[in-house]
């Protein structure tokens, strides 16, 4: 017995299965059985657990393509329904507070993650939450005292401290019913139990970002909701997601309306005009502006998301930079979505400053040169 020889094994774990791990693997380990709550899938199968990346059986076949090959295929949980909303640039802000609206209403046990590009939106949208006052209601629309939101509403993002954030996550986690607004850094390594509901609200940055966060939902077994924003620009994404056998089913922003509208007990008019012309949305869309337009430090926070947005925006790579281009976006547009009446110079003071410091300088230059010149041209 003392002198038997000790076998080493050797495991390796990881939270995700892709192309870089498999290549690992296939490098590290020698015949490996792999073990996991969701058990990679042959293509056409459905995962019944969490979500899961298809793979072959074979791991040397399935790195033929080479780390980072971006092949990668998703078998996602058959509970989890996804649906994705196409809504015009003016319309996105009022259109995500009816939703929440509606899903937080009058049900109880529902947690919603929202997914923003930036910390400034974060902040923004969160702000805007915890002290915008509205009712839907006509009866109580003049006189509102109750937030639009009936829940509690926390943030999450990668600028708020260590403490901060831990204190929040425990907080959300502890809640059975709750709104969080947070960036990718709650995307992945977080367990975030019972969650409901997941929007992305700023389309993420690949098809992998987009299957983690939807990954926070629909877990062990539970049913999940996962709702993507989309503007008309940006349609195109759907098929970046495909690519990756990730199909999304469409809902009409009308239909988010008419539901509101329906849930309320008033007459619509949707159905016959313009959405953007019906009072409850013009009403809507005049209280924020006017909220927003009152406070200076809702201005700011406003202003910096509006700024932060578009330069997220731009700062899209790869195959996605096509899709996503400032160019196509209506500035005018982005900025209501941020409650603005107009949209902001994209500089910050401390670039206009330089911008301003720069005219001068170069009209000195140009003040100086006239000035040398005049005599020449006398002589002439």
């Amino acid at each position: 017995m003392g002198n038997q020889k000790r076998v080493r094994q050797h495991v390796l774990l990881s939270a995700t299965l892709d192309d870089d791990v498999m290549e690992l693997a296939s490098i590290s380990l020698t015949n490996p059985a792999r073990i996991g709550l969701s058990e990679p899938l042959l293509h056409g199968t459905k995962c019944n657990g969490e979500v899961c990346i298809d793979a072959e059986q074979n791991m040397d076949e399935n790195t033929k393509n080479g780390p980072g090959s971006n092949k990668l295929e998703y078998s996602m949980p058959s509970q989890l329904v996804q649906k994705y909303v196409t809504v015009p640039g003016n319309l996105r802000l009022v259109t995500l507070l009816v939703v929440l609206h509606i899903w937080m209403e009058k049900t109880s046990g529902h947690k919603v993650v929202v997914f923003l590009s930036t910390c400034d939106s974060v902040d923004f949208h969160y702000a805007l939450l915890s002290d915008f006052l509205w009712s839907f209601s006509p009866a109580d629309e003049q006189n509102c005292s109750k937030s639009l939101i009936d829940c509690k509403c926390f943030r999450l993002h990668g600028n708020m401290s260590q403490q901060d954030r831990t204190e929040t996550f425990l907080e959300f986690n502890k809640q059975s019913s709750a709104l969080l607004l947070c960036t990718d850094v709650a995307a992945r390594g977080l367990d975030i139990p019972k969650v409901t509901h997941i929007i992305q609200y700023d389309p993420p940055g690949d098809a992998n970002a987009y299957v983690h966060r939807v990954g926070r939902t629909a877990r062990l077994g539970r049913k999940g909701e996962a709702l993507l924003f989309l503007q008309s620009c940006e349609k195109n994404y759907l098929s970046e997601l495909q690519k990756h056998g990730v199909a999304l089913e469409e809902v009409s922003f009308r239909d988010i309306w008419t539901r509101l509208f329906k849930q309320q007990k008033f007459y619509s008019t949707a159905e016959n005009n313009l959405l953007e012309t019906h009072p409850t949305v013009l009403n809507l869309l005049k209280s924020l502006e006017s909220f927003i337009s009152k406070q200076a430090s809702m201005r700011e926070i406003a202003t910096d998301a509006f700024r932060s947005y578009v330069r997220a925006y731009a700062a899209h790579r790869g195959d996605l930079k096509a899709i996503f281009q400032v160019r196509k976006l209506h500035l005018g547009h982005v900025a209501k979505s941020f409650g603005l009446s107009d949209a902001p110079s994209l500089l910050g003071k401390s670039q206009s400053k330089k911008r301003s410091r720069d005219a001068k300088a170069m009209k000195m230059r140009k003040a100086k040169k006239r000035k040398y010149m005049r005599p020449a041209q006398m002589g002439e």
